[in-house]
């Protein structure tokens, strides 16, 4: 998600409809991110515990700057139409871009650091089903070094580290990884095929 030198813009939208913006807007191809924390909750009546996804910063999403025009007409209209792959799905919830000092503040990337850390913090470590093996391959398919593949140094459940090459080495949450190896036998039977 994280891309040097990229700007945010700010949208408000009710509490409650936080991330439901956020995914919607995020189907319909805009480039969209509000920090959420996942809280296990207890059921009263039922005595059972669920996961429940919450908005960290309620009433804020932020939103690529180069989305800016777009976002500030759809934000105005009575009735906000989708696009794209939600065309189909109910209209968006009701937002605004967010107007400060009588201009419309952009935030650098760098700023949102500091969430994205508490994000992770308040987000729970996924257990992955399985480890790599030492030297085999994995690629990464999501976050900022996704669709990178790397040589596994170590792995367990939990995280997996991987030397991308030239000395540069980082550990990977294993549950976001894939085994490199399928895709290219993949890829090797299609072109036989």
């Amino acid at each position: 998600m994280s891309e040097q030198g990229k700007c945010w813009c700010i949208l408000r939208t009710s509490g409650r409809t936080t991330i439901g913006l956020a995914e919607s807007l995020g189907k319909d191809g805009y480039d969209v991110w509000t920090p959420i924390e996942t809280v296990t909750m207890k059921v009263t009546r039922a005595n059972v515990k669920r996961q429940v996804r919450l908005p960290i910063m309620p009433s804020y999403v932020f939103a690529a700057s180069h989305h800016l025009a777009d976002l500030i007409m759809l934000g105005s209209l009575p009735v906000r139409p989708r696009r794209g792959a939600g065309l189909m799905e109910a209209a968006h919830v009701a937002f605004h871009v967010l107007h400060c000092f009588g201009g419309i503040p952009i935030i650098e990337d760098r700023h949102l650091s500091s969430l994205r850390r508490l994000e992770a913090k308040r987000t729970p470590i996924r257990r992955a089903e399985y480890a790599f093996p030492l030297n085999s391959k994995a690629k990464v398919n999501e976050g900022i070094y996704g669709g990178m593949k790397g040589v596994v140094l170590r792995s367990n459940l939990t995280a997996t580290v991987l030397d991308f090459g030239n000395g540069w080495r980082t550990q990977i949450p294993t549950s976001i990884l894939s085994p490199a190896d399928v895709e290219e036998h993949s890829n090797t039977a299609k072109m036989a095929a």
